[in-house]
């Protein structure tokens, strides 16, 4: 494995084959979860790990050829770093029966309550920074798969759940964590319209989002 690199579900793959495979499609190629190459983590301990065992098991040259393989794959990842200027995501699909979990915006990033054009994290009493940017959202389980970043178990499939993605101007990779309803409250400034709610969701299910942030 060379540069492993770790997609939101948590499934691990070598840069170039998890490369070959998002350029033809846009799923996990073992869970199908919605994936992008963008949104794909570099694992330096796994990286670590596995230099320390091909030192020991292959011969000089198979090394050297490693090494060289490595090199140009670095070069290659740091492409799908995106420019400076931080993008809004929509954290999720409306009335689409696909599994998309995130659709790329070209809009700029305004911070909340901002004025359009306005720098993140400009305005007085923003909780933002300029160097980070959360999203916040919820929606229904798709799979039963993903883990609540609170408590550490699943999420039943079709639950509610919160999806917090975060974006880092300082660096281009996106992180998105899932919620158990009941585990997680958004930060205090987080308004009922600052929320990502899909089409799809429930009368009752928006109740319960406004009711949540309330209970603040």
């Amino acid at each position: 494995m060379v540069l492993a690199h770790t997609l939101p579900c948590s499934h691990t793959f070598c840069f170039g084959c998890i490369r070959d495979w998002l350029g033809q499609s846009s799923d996990c190629p073992n869970c199908r979860a919605q994936a992008q190459l963008h949104s794909a983590v570099p694992v330096k301990v796994l990286d670590n790990t596995i230099n320390k065992v091909a030192e020991e098991v292959l011969s000089a040259e198979e090394l050297q050829e490693r090494q060289i393989k490595i090199q140009e794959m670095q070069e290659e990842a740091k492409q799908k770093k995106p420019t400076k200027k931080i993008t809004t995501v929509s954290l999720l699909s409306s009335t689409s029966s696909s599994d998309s979990d995130l659709e790329l915006d070209e809009s700029p990033v305004s911070s909340p309550g901002s004025e359009p054009g306005s720098e993140p994290g400009s305005e007085p009493g923003s909780e933002l920074s300029d160097n980070e940017l959360e999203l916040y959202g919820v929606e229904y389980a798709r799979s039963g798969r993903a883990q609540c970043r609170t408590c550490h178990s699943l999420i039943p499939n079709r639950s509610l759940r919160w999806v917090v993605q975060s974006n880092s101007a300082w660096d281009y990779y996106r992180s998105t964590y899932y919620h158990h309803f009941e585990c997680f409250y958004p930060p205090h400034y987080i308004t009922f319209d600052m929320v990502s709610i899909p089409s799809e969701l429930l009368r009752a299910d928006k109740r319960s989002v406004r009711e949540r942030l309330r209970r603040r």
